[in-house]
């Protein structure tokens, strides 16, 4: 699979998985990182280890405007690091002033997120590209993407329609049902319309009442499966 202009030369690899390394063990030190996945997110543990999330803590020069915030690598099937997406998690923004967790978080004076300056929007979780399976879900974000994953499902994110590279339609054509979960906003419908304008066959599904994560959090895994698969 080719995505052209999407492979980072061997020093800025060898880079991107010291850094990874370096977030990923720094992840564990963090309450707030570890506050904010488990109770705002519901990610588990066993999920942070295997995507190797990680939190900013030692910044390199590089990195000086996202300490403390969360890093999400993007992961290869070889396992290799191509890019880190950081996403801010100050208590400050993403809760209010009695420590509830803010349906609309509150960023003023940096950016929600953060990406490495050079570097370009690609999908998340490729590995999902390569498994045998009959059921393909896309889903806008990092997060979403790694709920999806522990509702059981085979997900693949992008952090926006932009992120869209036409090899990608190619290594969906061998997938029998691919599922794009819309959130529940005017752009989570423009990012589903613009996937499945370019994916033959492709269902969009609406996630009613907020996203993947949100939906999830309030109801169950199951609610989310069964907006893939339908009841039974």
């Amino acid at each position: 699979m080719d995505f052209h202009g999407l492979v980072p030369t061997p020093d800025t690899t060898t880079s991107l998985e010291t850094r990874t390394t370096r977030h990923h063990a720094a992840l564990w030190d963090s309450d707030t990182a570890a506050a904010y996945l488990s109770e705002a997110r519901g990610i588990t543990a066993e999920t942070a280890i295997t995507h190797r999330l990680g939190v900013v803590s030692e910044a390199d020069p590089a990195e000086r405007p996202v300490s403390g915030y969360l890093a999400l690598p993007y992961i290869t099937p070889s396992e290799s690091v191509v890019s880190i997406r950081y996403r801010c998690i100050r208590p400050s923004c993403t809760q209010d002033n009695q420590g509830e967790w803010r349906d609309t978080e509150h960023h003023e004076g940096h950016p929600k997120y953060w990406s490495l300056p050079g570097d370009r929007q690609r999908p998340y979780n490729t590995a999902a590209l390569l498994s045998n399976t009959d059921t393909l879900v896309v889903c806008e974000g990092e997060m979403d993407t790694l709920t999806a994953l522990q509702c059981g499902l085979t997900a693949v994110g992008l952090p926006g329609a932009q992120a869209w590279q036409r090899p990608l339609r190619l290594a969906m054509q061998g997938i029998r049902r691919v599922v794009i979960l819309a959130d529940d906003d005017a752009a989570g419908h423009q990012f589903a319309g613009a996937v499945a304008a370019d994916v033959d066959g492709a269902e969009v599904v609406p996630v009613t009442g907020g996203d993947v994560t949100s939906v999830c959090t309030a109801n169950s895994r199951e609610r989310i499966r069964e907006l893939v698969y339908g009841t039974h």
